[in-house]
């Protein structure tokens, strides 16, 4: 019997395979990619405060600012797939805690998925944002609701439109642990930690 380590291996190696070839095709085709890029030239170039969109996302911007400037695209699509790997990881191992019935299977869907696919190898935000988003998932299952908070408000300070899927993982931290202690321990940590 094989262990849990080496179907997930066998699921990267897949995912890999077909992911690694766009790492090559430059930034991205989404808009967003390119209004990072600008921001982060105008801000830390030409000392010209800008943001990519409203409201910001300063630490993003950053991240890509600094990876772009030491090895473009390809370090930034590189480090993008290896947080979608980690992305894979994290549901995977959610899925097991959750006794899925093939967890492998639908983390390997979940990585060929087209939309997965091209995230994973392009400057745009989106699986920065979901994997805080996972692990926050992850955290209110194990009932740690303080790092719950933390790592909603990484996902919403990466991504606003986080909020959102977030809303989910905070209604069922509140069906499971009530309000007052939502509000202590999740709530108000996801708040600080997205200013």
């Amino acid at each position: 019997m094989k262990t849990t380590q080496e179907k997930f291996l066998k699921v990267t190696f897949i995912f890999l395979v077909f992911s690694t070839p766009l790492i090559f095709l430059g930034y991205g085709s989404d808009n967003d990619t390119y209004g990072v890029l600008s921001a982060g030239i105008s801000t830390w170039e030409e000392s010209i405060p800008a943001m990519s969109r409203h409201p910001g996302y300063w630490l993003y911007e950053v991240i890509i600012y600094v990876l772009s400037k030491l090895g473009g695209y390809i370090l930034v699509n590189g480090i993008t797939l290896v947080i979608s790997v980690l992305v894979l990881h994290r549901f995977y191992m959610l899925s097991m805690l959750e006794n899925v019935k093939n967890p492998e299977l639908l983390t390997l869907c979940l990585g060929l998925n087209p939309w997965f696919l091209i995230a994973a190898t392009s400057a745009a935000d989106y699986m920065w944002a979901l994997l805080f988003i996972v692990i926050s998932t992850e955290f209110v299952i194990k009932e740690r609701h303080f790092l719950a908070g933390l790592f909603s408000g990484l996902a919403a300070g990466i991504r606003l439109s986080s909020v959102f899927t977030l809303a989910f993982v905070f209604s069922f931290t509140w069906l499971k642990i009530g309000i007052k202690k939502l509000f202590k321990g999740y709530f108000l940590v996801a708040c600080i930690s997205f200013f």
